[in-house]
């Protein structure tokens, strides 16, 4: 499930975090012929909170 997952990745501070959202966005391209990219599945950025 989508909670295991999650999980998952921040038990290991997001590794593998990319190939998991490249297989999915790559499923979603092939399903729904739609554009296929990784760039929004970037490491989180770390700010600041006022």
């Amino acid at each position: 499930t989508w909670k295991k997952i999650c999980e998952a990745w921040v038990k290991d501070d997001f590794e593998g975090r990319a190939w998991t959202i490249a297989i999915i966005d790559r499923m979603r391209q092939i399903l729904w012929d739609e554009p296929f990219s990784i760039v929004w599945a970037a490491r989180p950025e770390r700010k600041e909170m006022p």
